[in-house]
């Protein structure tokens, strides 16, 4: 199924609108920040996994959802050519410790983050391959298949060819009840016993659970028959190690963000689609369901996109040249959106909104100026060479 083919039409946007998650994965980046917000506050989607009930959400307002609609069809190939892992888009990073939260008020020079901005380490065994990855305060998230991959996941509604089968989530201490996991088989992964598997039946996904820290467990969710299987998810289970962090790596700083605007997660989801930022009260949930807290405040998407031209992702005929970060990019008024080629092949986007607008109500115009962000934008020496990007460490601090 192509992103464009998902039916948003007058008719299907005045109704409650139910959105697989599968169908999310593949096609949000395309439709707004976080893919539940059109253009702005004007709506939002619940999302729930293909083999969950999906979840009613509020009524849409038409405003720039059909434009928005449009742009997705004109410009979203879908998932069928996303069957590579993320590579030059996506961060890089390295240290290690194990990640500590604190209170303290962030200084006025750095901009606010809500989790430890360094990616476990996943040793992919050569019979697996990384699809996606995403990290907010919760938990950290890996979307993976086997090389030998054959089938759709369970219940597939518009996941496209050849997405992920298998998800590995580690979860922050004291973010997942490990009570019906004990109910499995007892497996090993990195201590004697220390592990749970429940085979899949019916619509249920094969699950794998271990607890790798103190009141700190990680999953493996096996949606096909091979990953189903539990060799399957124990050799993608043990090539995980939570206590060895590696610095994630960005082409661009923000620093001095309002206070409002922390940074709550950061996803790369394969190469076409590319590296995405979200400031806001919060991140997505682990089955990717937009929390109310996200909605409540300003929110800020930022999108690095592996392309080159600006059609699709900006107005260029209702745009104004903007400084971003030292570098002339573009800024679309109506949208509150602005652009900037860093280089051949490396788009960057960034859109500002307001609190989500219930049905029938106003817009909401953001608090923060989007002028003022872009102007404090730093760039790597040479954003076309990973080894010069910036630790979002350097100016992101907790």
């Amino acid at each position: 199924m192509y992103c464009g083919e998902h039916p948003f039409l007058p008719n299907a946007i005045r109704e409650p609108l139910r959105v697989p998650l599968t169908w999310y994965q593949c096609c949000s980046s395309r439709l707004g920040p976080m893919g539940a917000k059109f253009g702005g506050p004007l709506g939002r989607l619940e999302l729930v996994p293909a083999d969950r009930p999906l979840i009613m959400v509020p009524k849409m307002k038409l405003n720039r959802l059909v434009a928005w609609a449009m742009v997705a069809v004109a410009i979203a190939p879908g998932c069928r050519s996303q069957e590579s892992p993320p590579t030059s888009s996506s961060p890089q990073a390295a240290s290690s410790s194990s990640e500590q939260r604190s209170a303290a008020p962030v200084p006025a020079t750095e901009t606010g983050i809500q989790f430890d901005p360094r990616w476990m380490t996943l040793d992919t065994p050569p019979s697996w391959t990384e699809f996606d990855r995403a990290v907010t305060e919760d938990f950290q998230r890996y979307g993976m298949s086997p090389v030998d991959e054959t089938e759709l996941p369970r219940n597939c509604n518009g996941c496209g060819v050849k997405p992920p089968t298998a998800v590995l989530t580690a979860y922050a201490p004291g973010e997942f009840d490990p009570s019906e996991a004990r109910t499995g088989e007892p497996v090993t992964v990195s201590n004697d016993g220390d592990g749970f598997f429940r085979a899949a039946k019916g619509s249920n996904d094969a699950i794998l659970a271990w607890k790798y820290a103190d009141d700190a467990w990680a999953t493996v969710r096996g949606r096909t028959t091979v990953t189903s299987e539990p060799a399957r998810l124990t050799e993608l289970a043990r090539a995980l190690r939570p206590a060895d962090r590696v610095a994630i790596r960005l082409p661009l700083g923000i620093p001095a963000l309002p206070a409002s605007l922390p940074l709550a997660e950061i996803s790369a989801v394969r190469d076409t689609y590319g590296t995405t930022l979200i400031f806001a009260a919060c991140g997505k949930t682990d089955i990717g369901a937009i929390p109310d807290c996200y909605g409540g405040a300003d929110s800020m998407r930022v999108q690095i996109w592996p392309t080159d031209g600006y059609y699709g992702h900006i107005d260029e005929q209702d745009s104004v040249p903007v400084q971003i970060g030292g570098r002339d990019g573009l800024y679309e008024p109506a949208s509150n959106r602005a652009a900037v080629q860093v280089q051949p092949g490396t788009l960057v986007v960034f859109e500002l909104s307001g609190p989500f607008a219930e049905p029938g109500e106003p817009r909401t115009n953001p608090q923060s100026d989007l002028k003022e962000i872009l102007a404090k934008v730093t760039w790597a020496a040479n954003p076309g060479d990973q080894q010069t990007w910036i630790p979002v460490a350097d100016w992101a601090s907790r």
